[in-house]
């Protein structure tokens, strides 16, 4: 039992390495293209140097870092033509998942979501909980279709798509706390509504209302690009 709760333990400290730096690839913290130390990480995350080459591993196969022989790990860098094929694959496969948790989806977590859309309104200025629960919003899409291929296959989408966005949008040149509110008020809206549809426990109304929210998501998101 002993060696069974150490490669326990082993398992759960790299899932906590590939999190942690998964989560900093999608918010811009980690940039494309920069190179990683694994020393460095190791210190920063307090652990030792196996678990962080274990998750950058993992990122490797997730395409958000680019691992090769005898050079240093770097955070992949992805091109506008990503960009496009990520958001045509979301709008076939998203409303298509939809339709399949939507009458999973417990009323309970509707209502979570809905208490942090509500209070991110009231704060639309914090650009960094938006991302946060954007990502809830559309991991919750998938999360309850009883389907482990879906789920990962989203997830990687959402997470790329989402740290393309986020990538977008730091560098915009008249950003400022104004814009970057005004662009949150929107999509947290329209988040709002994504959640009636759900309520409504109708697969086609819920799908519709998916694909309407990625393609207008798509077309700010080219504007300000």
């Amino acid at each position: 039992m002993g060696l069974l709760k150490s490669i326990d333990e082993q398992i759960t400290l790299k899932e906590r390495v590939y999190d942690a730096l998964r989560t900093e690839i999608i918010m811009g913290n980690l940039q494309p293209g920069q190179q990683l130390n694994i020393v460095d990480l190791a210190k920063q995350l307090h652990t030792s140097r196996a678990p962080v080459r274990e998750a950058l591993s993992m990122l490797n196969q997730d395409g958000l870092i680019d691992l090769e022989s005898y050079k240093r790990p770097r955070v992949a860098v992805g091109s506008p033509k990503d960009y496009q094929v990520i958001n045509d694959l979301r709008m076939v496969i998203e409303p298509y998942a939809v339709r399949m948790s939507v009458q999973n989806i417990p009323q309970e977590k509707i209502d979570d979501v809905r208490e942090q859309l509500e209070n991110l309104l009231r704060n639309p200025s914090d650009f960094n909980t938006f991302i946060e629960t954007d990502m809830i919003v559309h991991e919750m899409l998938f999360a309850y279709a009883d389907s482990k291929v879906l789920a990962v296959i989203l997830g990687n989408l959402c997470s790329f798509s989402i740290r393309f966005r986020y990538l977008v949008e730091q560098a915009l040149p008249e950003k400022n706390e104004k814009t970057i509110a005004k662009q949150v008020i929107i999509s947290t809206k329209e988040h709002l509504k994504l959640l009636d549809s759900l309520e409504t426990r109708d697969p086609e109304k819920a799908s519709a209302t998916v694909l309407w929210h990625l393609k207008n998501s798509l077309k700010r998101n080219k504007l300000n690009h």
